[in-house]
């Protein structure tokens, strides 16, 4: 017998009736993929809502036991690092749910929703010579997540949104936040988030300046380049 774990922010209760179809019925045909991997990324609009569906890879019968058993799965993961995030003072596109299919132990479907965000993420950022006051901005939030004892093992530039202008200044949202941790007090594991950043290790170390800069310690910047050095290395 089937069973079904469905919690829907508050916010969202006003369509809660076309995310518990998703959950029941999978994702419906007019869902229009914008992402499409190990993982599918739809987009969608319920009742003139547009929302974002994440329908993560079905898997195998050992990863459903850890993430049914042991742990949790990460649709569910998502959304409680969601939550945290913004309880930090950081931006995500607000979690509208998250959605789980069992048999049993056996996790058959497992979906994150969020709301859409309108606006470019960092992939490219090493190409564009005009992208300073970009960058000073992203460094500055690295610099804060660090503080606070973040670290995002999927920090990658498709995986960080942003919204605004240099003249208005620039908002980050983080996604794909299913192996996000908290409370790290290691700088060497949080410096480790610049590896999946660029190719480029020039683009890097520019970047790095900025960081060390906004953390009000020169050190770090080849803190930075030290970790990313490393990161390549191993992979």
């Amino acid at each position: 017998m089937l069973k079904y774990n469905l919690k829907i922010s508050s916010r969202f209760e006003h369509i809660h009736d076309g995310i518990a179809s998703i959950l029941k019925n999978d994702v419906p045909p007019e869902a229009e993929p914008i992402y499409m991997d190990r993982n599918t990324v739809y987009r969608l609009a319920i009742n003139n809502t547009p929302i974002v569906i994440k329908s993560f890879q079905v898997p195998n019968l050992i990863d459903s036991y850890m993430q049914t058993v042991i742990g949790k799965s990460k649709s569910h993961l998502s959304y409680l690092n969601a939550k945290r995030l913004q309880k930090l003072g950081f931006r995500t596109p607000a979690p509208v749910a998250y959605g789980e299919v069992l048999n049993g132990n056996r996790l058959l479907r497992s979906y994150f929703m969020t709301e859409f965000i309108r606006g470019g993420d960092l992939r490219g950022w090493e190409n564009n010579p005009d992208n300073e006051p970009l960058l000073r901005a992203f460094a500055a939030e690295m610099a804060k997540m660090h503080e606070a004892g973040i670290l995002h093992r999927d920090f990658s530039p498709g995986n960080i949104l942003f919204t605004g202008t240099p003249a208005l200044g620039f908002n980050f949202y983080h996604i794909d936040l299913n192996r996000m941790t908290f409370d790290v007090k290691s700088r060497t594991k949080l410096l480790s988030m610049f590896g999946r950043l660029s190719t480029s290790r020039d683009a890097i170390a520019r970047l790095a300046g900025y960081y060390a800069e906004a953390a009000g310690d020169p050190t770090l910047a080849n803190a930075a380049i030290k970790a990313y050095d490393d990161y390549v290395r191993q992979h």
